[in-house]
C-alpha cells in the first residue's frame, strides 16, 4: 500500500462519508440530540477510516461484495473495541444489552451507507477490464507501441525495486498487448524497440519475437545476459527455456490463468474471507435473538410491576424507616400548596434512604422555614424504589394558589 496512489485515498474519503451516512441514518431513527450527534461523528467515521486501511491492504483488487463485507466486518469489529475502551473513560457499569444493541444498530445502521459507498468507489476508480480491450479500440500501432515501453520500463523498475505485484501486474498487460500483436499478425513491429536505451523494453520485446523472429531476439537476449543485475539473470533462464524447448509463451500463458482458477479452492484468503462472513452472520443473528429475548422479557415485567404498582407501592411505603438527604432548594414562585391556608414558601428536593443506605424515594417536597422546621408534605411526582430495585412512580396531589 501507497500513500501516493489516489485509488487509497479514494477509498478513505468512500469510507469517511460512509460513518456521516451512517450517523445521519442513526439520528433519523432516534432523533436529533446535539450531544450524541456530535460524538458519533467523530466515532462513526474514526471507525471507518481505521478499518478502511485494512480493508484496502486486502481487498482492492477483489470485487464490490468482497469489498462491502470486509468494510462492514472490520468496521464492527474496531466499534466494539471503540465502545468497549468509553465504558472506563467515563466511568459507566458495562451493560451487556446495551453494549449488545448498540453494535447490532451500529451494524444494521451501517449496511445500506457502506453499500452505497462501495459501489461509488468502485465506480470511479473502475477501469477497463483488461489492456487487451484497450488496444482492440486502438487503430494506432506507434500507440500501441507506446504502451507496450511504458509497461515494459515499469516492469523493470517494479523487478528492481523488488516491488513485483507492481511487477507482475505490468508483466500481465505486456502480455496481453504481445497477444493483440499476434492477433493482427504484426508482432514484428516490436522489433522496432530493440535498440531502446531501456533493458526492460529490449528484454521483453525479444520476449515477444522469440516464437515467430528467434533469429532477431536470441541476439538481444545473450546480450541482456551479459550484463550484472538483475535483468540478466531473467534473460539467462529465458534463453534456458527457449533452448530446451520449455519456455511458456504468451500465447500459452492463459493456460496458467485457467490453473490459476481452478485452483482458487486452495487459496486460504478465500476459506479466511468465507469464514468471517458466516461468523458475522452468525453473531448478528445470535445478538438479535438475545436482544429480542430481552425485550420481550422486560415488556413482561413491565405489565408485572404495572399490575401490582399500588401493592408494591405501599410494600416500600410501609418497610422503610427513612433517613432524609436534602438536595436542593428553590422559592415556591409557583405557590404551590397542598391543605395550608397560605402557601409555603420553599421547596425542597429530598432524597429518602433505607437504614443500610440504599436508596428507597426520591421527590419534591413542601417547606415553610418561617412556620415549621418539619417538611409538610410530598408534591408532583416521587419515585419510589423497592429493595430488589424496581421503581414506582407516585404522584402526589397539589394546587397552586394564584
Amino acid at each position: 500500500m501507497k500513500l501516493t496512489d489516489k485509488r487509497f485515498w479514494i477509498f478513505e474519503v468512500m469510507m469517511l462519508l460512509c460513518g456521516v451516512a451512517t450517523t445521519c441514518v442513526e439520528a433519523l431513527n432516534y432523533g436529533i440530540s446535539p450531544f450524541y450527534l456530535i460524538g458519533h461523528l467523530v466515532t462513526f467515521p474514526l471507525c471507518f477510516c481505521i478499518s478502511g486501511i485494512a480493508v484496502w491492504k486486502i481487498t482492492k483488487g477483489n470485487g464490490v461484495w468482497q469489498l462491502i463485507g470486509y468494510s462492514l466486518l472490520l468496521s464492527t469489529i474496531i466499534y466494539c473495541l471503540f465502545h468497549i475502551i468509553l465504558y472506563p473513560i467515563y466511568g459507566v457499569p458495562f451493560n451487556a444489552t446495551t453494549y449488545l444493541s448498540a453494535v447490532c444498530y451500529y451494524a444494521l445502521f451501517s449496511t445500506f451507507p457502506v453499500i452505497l459507498c462501495c459501489y461509488a468507489y468502485k465506480g470511479i476508480t473502475k477501469k477497463r477490464v483488461s489492456t487487451l480491450n484497450k488496444m482492440e479500440k486502438i487503430d494506432d500501432i506507434d500507440k500501441v507501441l507506446s504502451t507496450f515501453k511504458t509497461l515494459a520500463a515499469t516492469q523493470a523498475a517494479a523487478t528492481e525495486n523488488g516491488d513485483y505485484k507492481k511487477g507482475n501486474k505490468a508483466f500481465r498487460q505486456i502480455v496481453q498487448i504481445i497477444k493483440y500483436l499476434n492477433g493482427l499478425g504484426r508482432v514484428n513491429e516490436l522489433e522496432a524497440l530493440l535498440s531502446d536505451s531501456n533493458v526492460g523494453v529490449r528484454m521483453f520485446a525479444a520476449y515477444g519475437l522469440l516464437q515467430a523472429f528467434p533469429d532477431v531476439a536470441v541476439p538481444i537476449l545473450k546480450e541482456i545476459a551479459q550484463r550484472e543485475d538483475i535483468h540478466s539473470l531473467t534473460a539467462k533462464a529465458t534463453l534456458e527455456e527457449w533452448e530446451s524447448n520449455t519456455l511458456i509463451y504468451p500465447s500459452d500463458i492463459i493456460i496458467a490463468k485457467k490453473h490459476r482458477i481452478d485452483m482458487k479452492l486452495t487459496d486460504k484468503r478465500f476459506w479466511i474471507w468465507r469464514i468471517l462472513i458466516v461468523l458475522l452472520i452468525t453473531a448478528f443473528l445470535i445478538a438479535i435473538v438475545v436482544l429480542s429475548r430481552r425485550a420481550f422479557a422486560t415488556d413482561t415485567d413491565t405489565e408485572k410491576i404495572e399490575e401490582r404498582k399500588e401493592e408494591l407501592f405501599r410494600e416500600v411505603f410501609q418497610s422503610y424507616k427513612p433517613v432524609w438527604k436534602y438536595d436542593s432548594l428553590r422559592a415556591n414562585t409557583d405557590s404551590i400548596n397542598t391543605i395550608y391556608t397560605s402557601a409555603p414558601d420553599s421547596l425542597i428536593y429530598c432524597r429518602q434512604y433505607y437504614e443500610d443506605g440504599q436508596l428507597a424515594a426520591e421527590g419534591w417536597m413542601l417547606e415553610d422555614w418561617s412556620r415549621e422546621s418539619d417538611y409538610s408534605d410530598n408534591v408532583g411526582t416521587w419515585r419510589y424504589y423497592t429493595r430488589d430495585g424496581i421503581m414506582i412512580e407516585k404522584q402526589w396531589p397539589f394546587r397552586a394558589n394564584r
